[in-house]
Formats: C-alpha cells, structure tokens, sequence
C-alpha cells in the first residue's frame, strides 16, 4: 500500500487477524482502512500505529485483535529499516 512516505522511502506493512472466514475478512479490511487512514496524516511510525490501535481498540466488540510489523525502508540511509514497535 503506498503510505506517502516519499520518493525516497517505502512503507512496508504486514498484519494478520485471528479467525478466519467473513468475520476476520471484514476485521482485516477495517484495520487496514484505519491504518491507512492513520499513515496518511503521519509519517511518523509511532503516531499511526498508535492511532490506529486505539480506533481499533474501539471498534472491535468481539475480542479480535491484529498482530502488525511496519517498517520504512529509506534507500538513503542505513540502516535499511526504522521500526516501530508502540
């Protein structure tokens, strides 16, 4: 997904969500909405991620969680990776 973290950089996201089925399918695509929408204002990786988990946080009434990794990959720097872990 492309995260507007610049020419420069790419952000790398990879999440999974208990369950499966429609109800993890409909948890996935809701937690990736609000992350996205998280990352479009902040390019920092702490502010999203911090924000999406707390409107995730609210939203879920069934106990269902999402394990997440995001990293930007910046090709003018090293290290390769910067990472987040909130």
């Amino acid at each position: 997904m492309d995260l507007g973290t610049g020419p420069e950089s790419w952000g790398l996201v990879i999440a999974d969500v208990p369950g499966k089925g429609v109800p993890a399918a409909l948890f996935m695509a809701l937690s990736r909405t609000l992350i996205r929408s998280s990352m479009t204002r902040n390019h920092d990786p702490a502010g999203p991620i911090r924000e999406a988990n707390r409107d995730i946080y609210l939203v879920s009434k069934t106990c269902m969680f999402v394990t997440l990794f995001y990293a930007i990959l910046d090709v003018r720097k090293d290290p390769l990776f910067r990472q987040c872990r909130p």
